[in-house]
């Protein structure tokens, strides 16, 4: 028992603003992805360590063509996958997949699971590997993670 207990309806702007850390995002216009128009964000977060040192993260977020980039959305599905890549291989594939008759993984879901791997690395570094940081991170995703 570590006696961190997640809070209520935590959100990623709620985290941010509680940690002091800056975000920016630029617009990088539209395209099409199967037939459906996709708006493409980067988004960047700054913060301050303890030692005064700056640390940022900088990423890329799609949303349907007309909707509005939500930073709480935003970095609630940064969470989630950072969160799939602290599981195993097989962890991940028993959380994210449904029971199947055979026993054939889909392709897509190693490079999914080596993506998520490589996303909570990037939150590992940038939250300075604070275990106090990384929880509190966590508590933007819903209790059953």
């Amino acid at each position: 028992m570590t006696g961190h207990e997640p809070a209520e309806d935590v959100l990623g702007l709620d985290f941010t603003r509680s940690h002091r850390i800056h975000r920016y995002s630029w617009d990088l216009g539209t395209f099409q992805r199967g037939g459906h128009v996709r708006r493409e964000w980067a988004l960047r977060m700054h913060r301050r360590d303890p030692d005064g040192e700056q640390q940022s993260m900088t990423w890329l977020h799609n949303l349907p063509g007309h909707a509005e980039l939500d930073w709480d959305e935003a970095i609630f599905l940064l969470a989630r996958d950072a969160g799939d890549g602290r599981l195993s291989f097989d962890a991940y594939i028993e959380e994210n997949l449904s029971p199947r008759d055979d026993d054939e993984i889909p392709r897509h879901e190693y490079h999914d699971w080596v993506r998520a791997e490589h996303v909570w690395h990037q939150v590992r570094d940038f939250l300075g590997r604070d275990p106090m940081l990384i929880r509190s991170f966590f508590d933007i995703l819903p209790p059953e993670r």
